[in-house]
């Protein structure tokens, strides 16, 4: 049982008679005979005073070798120390013991200070005021007495408690040790052989140390004389120096030291190239000045001679140059140059040149080490401190980086690698030829397959160390990517991934993440720390770098993170947009999982609900996330609404989900990246849509009223398929109750119903209804003359439709069977306008009007009363407005139709506001230009000073429509403008923005119409503007002079307000013109 050592008088009269015994012993026998009998016997002499100690008699200590003491068995080893004679006392009875006593002492105490006399309460004080305090304290408090008698009780209590308070910390103490029972015995017996034989290590250290400073009076370095320096230096010889009378050195000349040289190098090459065997490793080698010089890359040059014309004497050694930094390539003169000058010498003696590289090669390899090894603690005490851990064991470094991330060691080892001599040929260089490697262990696993440039030649322990993080932080995002790309979203590009990758610094190395359109993000990892950072800084993103910096296998986890990250962001974007557009989010929706993974995919990560105030209440708007992709569900809710006052109180509606249906959209990414305001209402409205049309399905399923849906071609703008119903006249005067008002095969029994969007005032949704007359109604129009402007009519198709709008969440089918018997025109021409996506400015019965393009005068108006023919008319400031008779002809015909005059007016848009811009500008302006309009696809440009005549007609060559402009004089007779005719081979040589010259005119496409007349109109005035301006070509230009100018009074007519002629097939000599 641990206890506490005590040492009885038993024990130390024991202890002392040994002691006596072994002295007595050690004056009697010689050294060696203790030394036998301690290896014998196990006397416990050998650890005392001879054995560890020293002795005259004693051998040295380098007589015993170190393969012999390997050799001694345990059993030949010198027994252990001889322990102290000791007692154990338990620590139980040692406590108990102290609490008796403690007990023992606080009765004597109170004792004592119950027999010490006190002064009265009452008894006068040199500085009492008359006020007295109980308890025997005193202070500022009326009646306080203290007498010595008192100060000495308390100061006797006090003692007493320190003094028991000093024992019992002793007890915790020694408790302590009790813990440590075995090593604290061990450490007893060394302070008792330390005791009873350390005076005799301790004189024996004394007398080595003497010995040492008698000794390094020899190596002592004398003091400069710097008087004999002074003048040897200044006069090249001193005073009290002897003369030696030794001969000079005979001078050599130049050309014999040339021909030394040479001669050395002859004998150099002959050696080297036919007796000497090289090593592999000095094939790199050159001759010059006498010397051999050998060429390890990246590591050292040595110079060596010979001193002997036999091809069989030795090598010597002349100079060493490092090949690497840093460090310093030239070793100084100096002790260490002269140590190394003849150590290699002596191996070139021995081992020759292959002896020379092993020794040089190990060299530099520890001198590289010693290097990397320096690098890591200078790296330890600056920036990566706390993060590095370096070890050097043995020839090898070991750097453990990225200490404070949690999970597995990330560690490098460098160190000596034992290779293999590529030479096999020779095998008398031996096989081994070490060099130094490195290899790198992430999380604890050894990554055999990576191959990391250490640049040998510049060791650089912080770029290695940068590298092997830069792969390392290139594993851990490369990782990431993959396993995003494995998901849809990102392996079909809907989202973005790009690494970028730096194999010099790790910092440049990052993932960008695609979350939304709008939203990205950057993950990084700082090199030092290895923390994960993610840009930019954010709430959801400094949640989301805090969870990757928690990761023990950021490699295999970080991916969900990411995930999770932009499923959260990606929810957030739409609620931020959603309640932008008067939506509620449904927090108190109270789904559990396996709903959620009933009636949603299972991949789904974050789910979201959303309801409008003007929906009925068991219908909501689910949004999932997932890397699969987002959806948008509407969803059918029983339980109580989720928005009532119950759930805003935070109160749980138990609400579950009945039903759901996925919400289809034509353009995936619309939803999933950017979700603005339109792509919202899209939803809003597409939701409506499904909504009306389920409860629509469910109710003629009860009324079992067959139907069916299928797509519509004509229903623009809606994703949603159109509900073909069959309902008879019979049968609807069935459900209404009341009797038919018309025959009963007036109409068509089959009616679509589709869904047209919402109404921006109230929320509904609106619906159309059409369906078709199957007999000739005579009075049409007084039947449709009262209507309301919601029904239309088409006379043509005998079709009919009309609006319906209904509450969402309320079917459609009974205010549709309640509106079947109103007729109205089916608006034709609206159907046309909305297929061509153009906006409707106004719209009735009567009248249409639309804008075609962009501006303000762009506009077009169709009026088709039922009393009047249909006719077309423009803004009077719009280009199309001098032909909008053709356009009402084209409209009127059986062939054209309003489709033929929406393709005219696009057709013909640049060209007309071209004309238009010429007219403006020569009105402006002393210039005078006719526009003649034949047709919608031909016109005439006459102009004056000079004259000349533009022919502009449309042509199809190939399936293309394409105008042609031709340019002719006014009078053949006439002398053209030398200027002017150059101008125009210029122009129709050349060609530009959709257009081009050819032989006999200009070709263009319709966008390219403007660019060209703009061309042609500038030439004739740019001309124009080089003839001098006098009052008759004034008048000329102005058509006042006939003969110039002959201009009928149906041209001036058709000029001022145009009155186009009809074009007759062939009639005109530019239909010959081939557009090659």
């Amino acid at each position: 049982m641990p206890g506490i050592l005590r040492k009885s008088q038993d024990d130390l009269r024991i202890m002392k008679s040994n002691k006596r015994r072994i002295e007595d012993e050690m004056a009697d026998q010689p050294v060696k005979k203790l030394k036998k009998e301690a290896l014998s016997n196990g006397t416990p002499i050998t650890n005392g005073v001879v054995t560890n100690g020293v002795s005259p008699g004693m051998p040295e200590a380098h007589d015993i070798s170190a393969a012999s003491l390997e050799t001694l068995s345990r059993s030949q080893l010198p027994p252990e120390f001889l322990p102290a004679p000791v007692t154990y006392v338990s620590i139980s009875t040692l406590i108990t013991r102290l609490a008796q006593d403690t007990f023992n002492q606080l009765v004597d105490t109170i004792n004592d200070l119950s027999e010490a006399e006190v002064a009265p309460a009452n008894a006068p004080l040199p500085y009492d005021r008359g006020h007295a305090q109980t308890n025997g304290n005193t202070g500022n408090v009326p009646g306080a007495a203290i007498s010595q008698a008192n100060i000495k009780k308390r100061q006797q209590m006090l003692n007493f408690a320190q003094d028991r308070r000093t024992q019992f910390i002793k007890v915790l103490v020694l408790s302590q040790w009790c813990r440590r029972a075995e090593e604290m015995e061990k450490v007893i017996d060394v302070g008792y052989w330390m005791k009873n034989n350390g005076k005799v290590h301790i004189d024996a250290c004394a007398g080595w140390m003497r010995q040492m400073t008698r000794n390094l009076n020899t190596t002592r370095v004398p003091n400069p004389d710097f008087k004999t320096s002074l003048e040897a230096l200044s006069l090249g010889k001193a005073s009290w120096l002897t003369d030696l009378n030794y001969l000079p050195l005979e001078k050599i000349p130049p050309r014999d030291l040339l021909k030394t040289l040479q001669r050395i190098n002859t004998l150099l090459s002959i050696r080297l190239n036919l007796y000497e065997r090289i090593p592999p490793q000095f094939r790199d080698f050159k001759i010059a000045s006498g010397r051999a010089s050998f060429r390890v890359k990246n590591e050292f040059q040595v110079d060596l001679a010979i001193a002997d014309e036999d091809p069989k004497s030795q090598f010597y050694f002349l100079d060493l140059r490092f090949l690497f930094s840093p460090v310093n390539p030239v070793i100084p003169l100096g002790r260490l140059r002269d140590d190394l000058e003849g150590k290699l010498n002596e191996i070139l003696r021995v081992e020759g040149l292959g002896g020379c590289y092993n020794f040089l090669h190990n060299l530099v390899l520890t001198h590289k080490l010693s290097i990397l090894r320096n690098q890591a603690y200078e790296m330890v005490r600056g920036p990566w401190s706390d993060h590095l851990k370096v070890e050097a064991i043995h020839r090898s470094l070991v750097v453990q980086y990225w200490l404070r991330r949690p999970g597995s060691k990330n560690w490098i080892e460098i160190g000596i690698k034992r290779g293999k001599n590529k030479s096999s040929r020779e095998p008398e260089f031996g096989q081994d030829n070490p060099e130094i490697a490195l290899r790198w262990f992430r999380a604890g696993k050894e990554m055999k397959d990576t191959k990391v440039d250490l640049g040998l030649d510049s060791l650089s322990l912080t770029g290695i160390l940068k590298r092997i993080i830069g792969m390392h932080t290139a594993y851990i995002l490369q990782e990431t990517a993959a396993k995003l790309r494995e998901e849809s979203l990102y392996r079909e590009r809907l989202l973005k991934l790009k690494q970028s990758y730096s194999t010099a610094e790790p910092k440049n190395i990052s993932l960008l993440v695609q979350l939304t359109r709008s939203k990205a993000i950057k993950i990084i990892q700082e090199p030092i720390t290895g923390q994960f950072a993610i840009l930019p800084p954010g709430q959801l993103n400094g949640a989301a770098e805090r969870e990757l910096n928690s990761l023990a296998s950021p490699a295999v986890e970080a991916p969900a993170r990411v995930a999770t990250l932009r499923c959260i962001t990606a929810r957030e974007e739409f609620e931020f947009c959603a309640r932008k557009t008067s939506w509620e989010v449904v927090r108190t929706l109270n789904v559990d999982r396996e709903t959620v993974h009933r009636f949603f995919p299972r991949t789904t990560l974050r789910i979201a609900f959303f309801r409008k105030l003007s929906w009925e209440s068991n219908w909501v708007l689910a949004l999932t996330t997932s890397l699969k992709g987002d959806a948008v569900w509407i969803a059918e809710t029983s339980g109580q609404d989720p928005l009532a006052e119950n759930a805003d109180k935070g109160i749980k509606t138990g609400s579950t989900i009945r039903l759901a249906f996925e919400i289809s959209n034509p353009e995936p990414r619309a939803l999933l990246i950017e979700p603005t305001y339109g792509n919202i209402k899209h939803i809003e409205r597409t939701a409506v849509g499904m909504i009306a049309q389920y409860l629509d399905t469910h109710y003629l399923l009860k009324k079992r009223i067959p139907y069916k849906l299928r797509s519509d071609a004509s229903a623009s703008g809606s994703d949603l398929k159109s509900l073909y119903m069959k309902y008879s006249t019979q049968k609807i005067a069935d459900i209404l109750r009341k009797p038919a008002l018309m025959a009963p095969h007036w109409r068509s029994d089959t009616i679509v119903l589709r869904f047209g969007g919402l109404d921006t005032t109230n929320s509904f949704g609106n619906h159309t209804a059409r369906t078709r007359m199957k007999i000739i109604i005579p009075n049409i129009k007084t039947l449709t003359s009262g209507l309301s402007s919601s029904i239309n009519f088409h006379p043509s198709t005998g079709e009919f439709a009309f609006r319906l709008s209904t509450p969402v969440g309320v079917s459609t089918i009974p205010n549709l069977i309640s509106r079947l018997e109103t007729i109205e025109h089916f608006l034709g021409l609206l159907t046309i306008i909305k297929r061509r996506k153009l906006p409707c400015i106004v719209h009735s019965l009567t009248r249409l009007s639309f804008e075609y393009a962009a501006g303000s005068n762009m506009k077009a108006t169709i009026d088709f009363a039922p009393d009047e023919r249909m006719r077309i008319t423009f803004d009077p400031l719009s280009p199309h407005f001098r032909v909008q008779e053709e356009f009402t002809e084209m409209l009127r015909s059986p062939a054209g139709g309003l489709d033929e005059v929406l393709a005219h007016i696009d057709t013909t848009l640049p060209l007309l506001r071209g004309i238009s811009n010429i007219a403006s500008s020569s009105a402006n302006s002393s210039d005078s230009v006719d526009i003649l309009s034949r047709s919608t696809e031909s016109f005439i440009l006459r102009y004056h000073n000079p004259n000349g005549k533009v022919d502009i007609s449309l042509r199809d060559r190939r399936g293309q429509i394409m105008w042609l402009v031709k340019e002719r004089g006014a009078h053949k007779e006439e002398t053209r403008d030398e200027d002017l005719e150059k101008s125009l081979k210029q122009l129709v040589s050349g060609s530009g923005d959709s257009w081009r010259g050819m032989n006999e005119g200009m070709v263009a496409t319709p966008s390219g119409a403007e660019n060209l007349i703009s061309k042609v109109d500038g030439i004739f005035r740019d001309v124009r503007k080089a003839i001098p301006n006098t009052a008759h070509d004034a008048a000329s230009a102005r058509g006042l002079t006939d003969a110039t100018n002959p201009i009928t009074e149906e041209n001036k007519a058709a000029t001022t307000n145009p009155n186009p002629l009809k074009r007759k097939a062939g009639s005109t000599e530019e239909d010959a013109v081939e557009l090659d």
